[in-house]
């Protein structure tokens, strides 16, 4: 599960029920564990039978001006409100912090100010603080996790989760190209390519200098269906039908770093979505944030937008432009800047894209 979350309490009157709190914390793998106005010491949460002060960061602000988060973080309150929404009903943001009121009181109107979003237990009353909390992370679990749906039927079989691969973004896009998206335009995530493409970045390998793929016998796993020099194809079959694109990592990669994850481009049809040729860049690294990668070939250049560990075009005449540029070109040079400031020169023979691309397209019925 991606992000972290941390969880405390505003005041306290009982700090046993804050002990058992800090231990469920603990249990359910919490980042952080903090008090905000209020002087908590393991003697005092007796419950705590973990000792999650010393097991998991812990900090006691003095009171909500003094209160840090780290950067991003999300604070959410836990506050029985006729505006707060219900917790069933709540998005879990990625990076959270979550705060309970004492069991005697309420949280803070400053408190309460600082919060991204409320939520609320739909209970008939306020319920036991350390009940609360373990509600909420157990929701936010449940929600976030990778668990089997639930069965029809109490007895009824469940099915296995598909096992968990890594990858890129594949957006889509509402320009006019034949790139769809959701009604009003804008760039949305599509999941089932994002998973494709992750599968590929694992399971692509460097064979005497061609690509291949580890024909692992599972289902939906990434499928090869040519080698063409330096590049080759694949298909991806799901319930929403086909995917189909070509992957290369780079003949050389440049940069002062001492671990790098794998490397690869990918130019991706996905046509029952309605986008083909989209270009990503998979760069074994977070890019820095509100830096573009630039990719070169020959003459051409493009500048690329980064998110996390991919760069993408901007829209769809530049993917075909880059597209065509690739055909054409003898190599490709793609310079990124990762998150700690590193600067990378990747290397691409363009050697069998053409082919490989032609393949692709076949394969997906798009001329």
């Amino acid at each position: 599960m991606r992000g972290y979350f941390g969880i405390g309490v505003q005041g306290l009157s009982k700090p046993m029920n804050a002990g058992n709190l800090f231990r469920s914390a603990h249990a359910f793998g919490a980042g952080f564990i903090f008090t905000v106005g209020a002087a908590y010491s393991t003697r005092d949460g007796r419950s705590d039978t973990s000792d999650a002060p010393s097991q998991v960061p812990f900090y006691n602000f003095d009171d909500v001006e003094s209160m840090r988060l780290p950067q991003g973080c999300e604070l959410v309150g836990v506050e029985l409100l006729d505006d707060a929404v219900d917790l069933p009903s709540f998005r879990h943001p990625g990076r959270a912090a979550y705060v309970l009121g004492p069991e005697r009181g309420s949280l803070s109107p400053d408190l309460l100010a600082r919060c991204a979003h409320t939520v609320k237990i739909p209970t008939k009353f306020c319920i036991n603080l350390a009940v609360t909390g373990a509600l909420v992370m157990y929701d936010r679990l449940r929600s976030l996790g990778r668990f089997p749906e639930r069965p029809v039927t109490p007895s009824g079989p469940l099915v296995p989760v598909p096992p968990h691969v890594r990858g890129g973004q594949v957006l889509r896009r509402a320009d006019g190209a034949g790139n769809g998206s959701e009604e009003g335009g804008g760039m949305t995530m599509d999941r089932t390519l994002r998973r494709a493409a992750r599968a590929l970045a694992v399971a692509v390998t460097a064979t005497a200098g061609m690509m291949a793929v580890a024909t692992a016998a599972r289902a939906a796993a990434p499928k090869e269906i040519g080698v063409h020099r330096d590049w080759a194809a694949y298909v991806y079959t799901e319930k929403a039908g086909k995917t189909c694109y070509v992957a290369s990592e780079p003949k050389k990669s440049e940069g002062k770093y001492t671990r790098r994850g794998r490397v690869v481009a990918l130019v991706t049809h996905r046509p029952a979505a309605r986008s083909t040729g989209v270009v990503s860049l998979i760069a074994g690294y977070n890019f820095k944030e509100g830096d573009d990668a630039t990719v070169r070939i020959g003459d051409h250049e493009f500048s690329l937008f980064t998110d996390d560990d991919t760069a993408w075009t901007r829209d769809a005449k530049t993917d075909a432009a880059l597209v065509a540029a690739m055909k054409g070109g003898r190599e490709m040079v793609v310079l990124g800047v990762s998150s700690r400031g590193t600067k990378t020169t990747d290397t691409y023979s363009l050697s069998g894209f053409t082919a490989a691309y032609r393949a692709a397209s076949k394969a997906c019925g798009v001329k």
